[in-house]
């Protein structure tokens, strides 16, 4: 562990930490990861904490109603969850000293997309990072805004985990016959760390970019390694794009599926890849290649997430 981490766990121990989209993937890793600098951690959640979500000792799980009674109390912010809602809860802390959360890289992606559903998010999410701009800048507070690419590693995305899925029940996995475009796989648990990250000093107080992982790698390739952590032979169903999005639309007319749509295939021919060096060197972060194990298709175990909770910053 480098001083700088060890600086951060000093200022960090004992802080008031509000950590909203605690459920979601990011936030599984998020979580112990702040436990671990010292961190009282609040998690927002409707339902409480995850099945399987072991207990904690400095972390609490609470609903809106509960955390919108203590905004004063909490001096940072990490949002892994929509970024709006996340906005609304920063403007409305007093004590808040910075704040750290996670936008998409969907902003870039989706900007031309066919589909309005996806026009009317992206634009919705480009209004909540100006709003974080506008409120930070107002209160010179320190923030970074994360644009991560395809996250995996907790078996919650509805990308990589949903292929793996599929894999592991018909042995087998569709693909269009353009899927050349290239993709930058990044682990959930990178993410969290450069979530924390971004607290350190740094010359930038407003950070804002892409965080990629470790590999480039094209899509069909990307479809063979997950085949390979799952210790299955690749067996792709090879479809030309115009009869692979008909099949898909159809599957999601019948409610067969709800998760693929027609852009979805087409953009499998699209590079997805974008240029972090600038994130990269101001968080001193470098995410891991892309070699994954059939674990990162399910859920951390609870011994995982304590073993992360109780490394403390400075200990082997």
């Amino acid at each position: 562990m480098n001083e700088l981490t060890r600086d951060l766990a000093n200022d960090m121990n004992g802080a008031r930490v509000l950590v909203i989209g605690a459920s979601s993937q990011v936030g599984w890793f998020l979580l112990p990861r702040l436990l671990a600098l010292g961190c009282q951690v609040e998690a927002l959640s409707r339902k409480g904490a995850p099945e399987g979500y072991p207990e904690l000792d400095g972390l609490e799980w609470i609903d809106p109603a509960h955390a919108r009674t203590r905004v004063a109390d909490y001096s940072h912010l990490f949002s892994t969850g929509p970024l709006g809602v996340a906005l609304d809860y920063a403007r409305a802390m007093p004590a808040l000293r910075a704040a750290c959360v996670t936008s998409t890289t969907s902003v870039l992606s989706k900007a031309r997309s066919a589909d309005t559903g996806e026009q009317r998010e992206v634009e919705a999410i480009r209004e909540a990072e100006e709003g974080f701009r506008a409120e930070a800048r107002e209160r010179r507070l320190p923030l970074l805004v994360l644009r991560p690419t395809l996250v995996y590693g907790a078996g919650m995305d509805r990308n990589l985990s949903v292929l793996a899925a599929f894999i592991e029940r018909w042995g087998f996995l569709p693909i269009s016959t353009r899927s050349g475009g290239m993709r930058q796989p990044i682990h959930a648990d990178d993410v969290a760390q450069a979530l924390i990250a971004g607290l350190q000093p740094r010359e930038q107080r407003e950070l804002l970019g892409p965080l990629c992982g470790g590999d480039t790698v094209d899509y069909r390739g990307m479809v063979r390694r997950v085949f390979a952590a799952l210790d299955r032979p690749p067996r792709l169903v090879s479809l030309p794009p115009a009869l692979f999005a008909a099949m898909v639309s159809a599957a999601r007319s019948l409610r067969l599926t709800g998760d693929g749509t027609s852009e979805m295939v087409r953009r499998q021919a699209t590079n997805l890849v974008y240029d972090d060096r600038l994130v990269r060197e101001s968080l001193g972060v470098k995410p891991r290649r892309f070699h994954p194990t059939a674990a990162d298709f399910r859920h951390p175990t609870a011994s995982a997430l304590e073993r992360l909770a109780t490394t403390r910053a400075g200990r082997p």
